[in-house]
């Protein structure tokens, strides 16, 4: 910054670059040494300063500053322990950017919405609620907007693997099935959420789910969301384990039913729903009661 003065004088002003949204709220990258100098005790402000910087000069798609954007969460939990909307909107900005310069079959568009899980699994994990000072439902607005780009996401690679050939198809098929797997973590988080949410909120989500359902999403099994919601607990891959949205739950098998899931749909090898659930050691009456009055057939093959 110094060196953009000559006697005194501001002579090498910094480009601007319009970084408006929630991502970056009142922060603007500093313009001149007295502004930079009133930051020295701020550590937010100047890690903020530091992303501001690399967007600016590499590019707000550059490897640096996803991976900037991507180590924030662990920076400022450890400084400061309640910044998580502020991370939460980065990542947000982070995926919008990636959406608009990155192909969907992008390993770093995947990486991203990984990243959620973990941070909105102990948001809505009872026991550590009080560390937050803040209800879980407090987030649904934050995991209700990653559902939403999730599902935009999940529509995205189905698409591009549907004019693919085989050999791309078969390549892609891990990303394709953890991409489902994170939407149905979100659902879980979302369907936890569900009793403490208003009635505008729990439509909004339900509107939301009804829109996916109607893409008929499948992983490469062709298990649709119902099938998976079926299974025994599942994980992502990669190491991103989520234990808190284990599977199968009759609140989540119940909300997919009533927003469009079908009971009768079947994967790659003829198994309904049902019959997914009845492979499971932890199958509910209630569990294969809400199939069957849905209109699962009992006697399917």
């Amino acid at each position: 910054m110094s060196h953009r003065y000559v006697d005194g004088v501001l002579t090498y002003p910094k480009s601007e670059l319009n970084l408006e949204g929630p991502a970056h709220e009142e922060f603007r990258e500093v313009t001149t040494l007295e502004q930079l100098e009133a930051l020295n005790t701020d550590f937010e402000s100047v890690q903020r300063q530091s992303l501001l910087v690399k967007e600016r000069v590499l590019g707000p798609d550059h490897f640096t500053t996803m991976l900037y954007i991507r180590g924030s969460r662990s920076r400022l939990r450890q400084m400061y322990g309640l910044c998580f909307k502020q991370c939460i909107n980065l990542w947000v900005h982070a995926i919008e950017v990636q959406y608009f310069r990155l192909k969907p079959l992008n390993h770093a568009r995947l990486y991203h919405f990984k990243s959620f899980l973990g941070l909105f699994s102990s948001l809505t994990d009872a026991e550590h609620v009080s560390n937050w000072n803040c209800q879980p439902k407090d987030f649904f607005d934050d995991i209700m907007c990653v559902f939403e780009k999730g599902a935009r996401e999940l529509n995205l690679v189905v698409s591009e693997l549907d004019q693919s050939d085989i050999s791309v198809k078969k390549l892609n098929e891990s990303h394709l099935n953890e991409f489902v797997a994170i939407i149905m973590h979100l659902l879980v988080s979302l369907t936890m959420l569900q009793p403490q949410l208003s009635s505008s909120q729990i439509h909004t989500f339900k509107s939301a789910l009804y829109q996916l359902l109607k893409k008929n999403p499948r992983d490469a099994a062709g298990r649709s969301l119902l099938h998976i919601a079926c299974c025994r607990s599942f994980k992502l891959m990669d190491g991103f384990s989520v234990p808190v949205s284990s599977t199968p739950r009759k609140t989540v098998i119940d909300l997919l039913l009533d927003t469009g899931a079908d009971p009768c749909a079947t994967d790659k090898e003829s198994n309904t729903p049902l019959h997914t659930l009845a492979k499971n050691e932890d199958c509910s009456k209630g569990m294969v009661e809400s199939l069957l009055r849905a209109g699962a057939h009992l006697d399917a093959i």
